[in-house]
């Protein structure tokens, strides 16, 4: 199966594409062929996955299970479950073709704020933000910055919660040009 972008098509409707000849091999059932084949890159869309830290809230003292919030204990479990969960499954996504908005606290400890910023992945952007208050203006500054497309795809993600491995691109196969949608998979 190939999939055919009509030239005139996008340039009738403005859409900026960048053309390039490549030789492919593709497997159709038993026999293989080799095919020259015209590949256009569309940039569409640009993907971010947003997680929050430790932010605090002045009215947040306990958790659901009334446990103190924000302590040295609960952010040293924190990263840790960020650290053998979240990141090796968002780091080992097979689509890499996202940002990940990672916001924790300005008054995070030193130790967590050289932690962070010192994994070895591209994709990872932290912030440090001042509390909650703070966190949904600075998404949509951080994602007015970064964006250079005329759409965004946007996905939570827990800083203890781990990925499938093909999650980002079921997320972008879903991708249709719709305006103010969520989806649910």
């Amino acid at each position: 199966m190939y999939l055919t972008l009509n030239l005139s098509c996008l340039k009738q409707n403005n859409i900026q594409v960048k053309e390039e000849v490549i030789s492919r091999i593709v497997i159709n059932q038993p026999q293989i062929k080799a095919k020259k084949t015209l590949i256009k890159e569309v940039n569409m869309f640009q993907y971010f996955i947003i997680t929050r830290f430790n932010l605090w809230r002045a009215d947040w003292k306990t958790a659901k299970n009334s446990e103190e919030v924000l302590t040295e204990t609960s952010l040293k479990n924190r990263f840790t479950l960020f650290e053998n969960y979240c990141l090796p499954s968002v780091k080992n996504q097979k689509n890499q073709n996202f940002k990940w908005l990672v916001f924790l606290d300005t008054n995070t400890p030193e130790i967590y704020k050289e932690k962070i910023t010192s994994y070895n992945f591209d994709n990872l952007l932290s912030f440090f933000i001042d509390g909650m208050d703070n966190f949904l203006p600075s998404i949509k500054e951080k994602i007015k910055e970064l964006n250079t497309t005329d759409y965004i795809i946007t996905s939570r993600q827990d800083n203890y919660d781990s990925l499938h491995m093909n999650y980002v691109g079921l997320v972008q196969s879903m991708f249709e040009r719709q305006k103010f949608m969520a989806v649910d998979i």
